[in-house]
């Protein structure tokens, strides 16, 4: 979608869209060079599910060929509200270790405030 293009137009993304209404339910952001899910976005977290597995559907079905050769899975960092999900739709996990630094400009704002469970983090961020 064009309207995505500012911040992804590198990458593979696909909008789900509600049969009824049409309106915007989420989207999700395949990188076209690793397969790594860069991003997803629900309107709430009973969403989660549905946008991923039409993501995952959109991409296997019809725009396979947008993703570069060699390209043979799709990955995505199992954070908290993620993990269930990625499990019923049959992700594997694998170990892999990133560097992830946090600045905090409100020195008031403690990590325990906002314990990393409930971080929303993906590689596209």
């Amino acid at each position: 979608p064009r309207w995505l293009n500012w911040r992804q137009g590198g990458d593979c993304v696909v909008e789900t869209r509600s049969r009824s209404t049409g309106s915007l339910v989420g989207y999700g952001v395949v990188n076209r060079t690793t397969g790594l899910l860069m991003d997803l976005l629900a309107c709430d977290r009973t969403h989660l599910e549905p946008v991923l597995a039409h993501t995952l559907w959109q991409i296997r079905m019809h725009r396979r060929t947008e993703l570069e050769a060699g390209v043979n899975q799709l990955k995505a960092m199992a954070i908290p509200d993620l993990r269930a999900v990625l499990k019923r739709l049959a992700f594997t996990p694998v170990d892999f270790m990133f560097a992830f630094c946090v600045h905090f400009i409100d020195k008031e704002l403690m990590t325990q405030d906002i314990p990393v469970e409930r971080w929303y983090i993906a590689p596209g961020d």
